[in-house]
């Protein structure tokens, strides 16, 4: 769970009808993952590697074996957490209510960039020089990530906005959520998994092994935390701060359960990685100022 499986990239593409419901059920996916070879590199410092759909589809294979009813990880969601706790959070989703997505130009980005470098009003928060710091980092991530190597069809990242990439599960890196579900789930989590009505997602203890051990490694040529539970951890100085994940063109999901915030946010406009999630994490910011006036 900490990207350190050496099964980053599958030893030849899957395909888009592996990921259905009922071909999981038929091990279409374990099959293919069973032969996988782990590889990792000679230095121990790098053997942090971006599973940024390998670590859910392995963990799928897993979850549905060792269920007693077999369900798959978006069944369990939609049944004991989406349902119980009245959250638009989804792992497979056929619901018609989503809204086109669509990205942002590197061309604008860089436009915009200048602006704000110039002192002038700008559609992004990072200046020039923050791009160009972060420039090689975008394109590591990209170049691990290997769109097609992955899946046949998935030939950039817009792919998992379609609606057979919607209806399939990808546990990683394809949850169709809405902000409000994804922050109600978060606040959950901010209260050590007990929400504010006594409903239980999980025990304490469970909680705390997730979020326990967390080691830091070089992840894209630069330093990252997980726990053992494969949870980002984002300190506040030398002390706990964010726990979660960033997602994709600028959303976030993640609880600060020292202050007790879940915090939560989407997007259809996607910004490159290039832009670093700036705008979710001023917002997050922002909220930790509000919670910590309100301390006062």
């Amino acid at each position: 769970m900490k990207h350190e499986g050496g099964l980053n990239i599958p030893n030849y593409p899957l395909e888009e009808d592996d990921f259905l419901r009922q071909n999981i059920k038929n091990n279409k996916i374990g099959d293919k993952l069973a032969r996988m070879k782990p590889s990792w590199p000679d230095d121990p410092a790098e053997r942090r590697k971006y599973h940024a759909n390998s670590r859910g589809w392995i963990a799928n294979e897993i979850f549905r074996r060792v269920h007693p009813e077999g369900l798959t990880l978006g069944e369990f969601l939609q049944k004991n957490i989406a349902s119980v706790f009245d959250v638009d959070t989804y792992i497979s989703c056929e619901k018609k209510n989503f809204y086109a997505s669509r990205e942002l130009t590197n061309k604008y980005i860089w436009t915009q960039g200048l602006k704000n470098t110039l002192g002038l009003e700008s559609g992004i928060i990072p200046n020039l020089s923050l791009l160009w710091t972060m420039k090689p980092i975008a394109k590591a991530i990209e170049d691990e990530i290997h769109p097609s190597k992955q899946i046949k069809e998935f030939t950039d990242l817009l792919y998992f906005c379609k609606p057979q990439a919607r209806i399939g599960e990808h546990p990683s890196a394809g949850g169709n959520c809405s902000a409000r579900g994804m922050a109600k789930l978060a606040a959950v989590m901010a209260n050590k998994g007990c929400s504010k009505d006594g409903k239980v997602l999980m025990s304490e203890s469970a909680w705390s092994k997730m979020h326990d051990n967390a080691t830091e490694l070089n992840l894209f040529g630069a330093p990252s935390s997980f726990t053992q539970g494969g949870i980002a951890c984002v300190p506040d100085g030398d002390k706990p701060g964010y726990f979660g994940w960033n997602g994709y063109g600028g959303s976030c999901f993640q609880w600060h359960p020292t202050l007790k915030i879940g915090f939560a946010y989407t997007c259809t406009l996607l910004y490159p990685f290039i832009t670093l999630n700036a705008k979710s994490d001023e917002l997050k910011a922002l909220v930790v100022e509000c919670v910590n006036k309100l301390n006062e």
